[in-house]
């Protein structure tokens, strides 16, 4: 346990138990907090051993000038949906985005390599990159330092991906791949496809939805409702044949 690192393990446990929105003024409240909110025994213990020197870890966090810890510096949030990152161009949510397929890899460095293909002409993008997650549950990075999550009214983010997640991913990533190389199919089609690519990347517990095609729609694309757990199956035009349908 002592093999941590100190700020890792005040991120872990504030998450468990603690709102973005909420701040505190005291080190011993943080600790207070900690040990009310970690079920674990042995945990409560070492903290209880280590309490000063973790009382000094986050002395730091309060800073010299005596202010509020902003929680939102120790607590993160995974993305409730993972399959999406939005890349903005200004650290405002007001501001230009892009948004890229996530892969599992680190939201922001997929934003630095994505960036070059999708706004050539605005150079490289500003460094340092902070992921937030966004209004809309996903992945949100823009130029800045993490303080500017909380100034966002956003969460810092957690970029772990659970194993659901992890699955998630990988059906959508597989499942577009797949339609690409396919072209135009019929809805019944990538209904099957899906299935089946559920079944490959262990992606469980989701339900379906198919729209029925038409002579003017007879092709069929996906799309994903992390929050609801629905994949639904909807009809387009021949002519994005190739295209994902994600």
């Amino acid at each position: 346990m002592g093999g941590r690192d100190p700020i890792e393990l005040l991120r872990e446990l504030a998450r468990a138990q603690c709102a973005a929105s909420q701040s505190v003024t005291d080190a011993e409240q943080v600790l207070d907090r900690l040990g009310r909110g970690t079920r674990g025994g042995r945990f409560r213990a070492w903290l209880r051993r280590r309490r000063p020197w973790v009382a000094g870890i986050i002395a730091v966090l309060v800073g010299a000038g005596g202010g509020t810890v902003a929680w939102a510096i120790v607590h993160r949030e995974r993305a409730s949906d993972p399959t999406f990152v939005y890349c903005y161009i200004d650290p405002t949510l007001t501001g230009s985005a892009f948004a890229v397929a996530a892969d599992g890899t680190d939201p922001a460095a997929l934003c630095a390599a994505s960036w070059p293909a999708d706004d050539p002409e605005l150079g490289p993008m500003q460094e340092p990159l902070v992921a937030c997650k966004g209004t809309d549950g996903a992945a949100a990075v823009f130029p800045g330092s993490e303080a500017l999550c909380q100034a966002l009214g956003l969460t810092a983010l957690d970029p772990s991906l659970s194993e659901q997640d992890q699955a998630l991913v990988a059906f959508r990533t597989q499942l577009a791949e797949t339609l690409t190389a396919l072209g135009c199919v019929s809805p019944d089609e990538v209904a099957r496809l899906a299935t089946q690519t559920a079944a490959d990347v262990g992606l469980d517990g989701w339900t379906m939805t198919v729209e029925k095609p038409t002579v003017t729609e007879p092709c069929g694309r996906f799309g994903v409702d992390p929050e609801a757990r629905v994949i639904y199956i909807q009809v387009l035009p021949d002519l994005f044949g190739g295209d994902e349908g994600g």
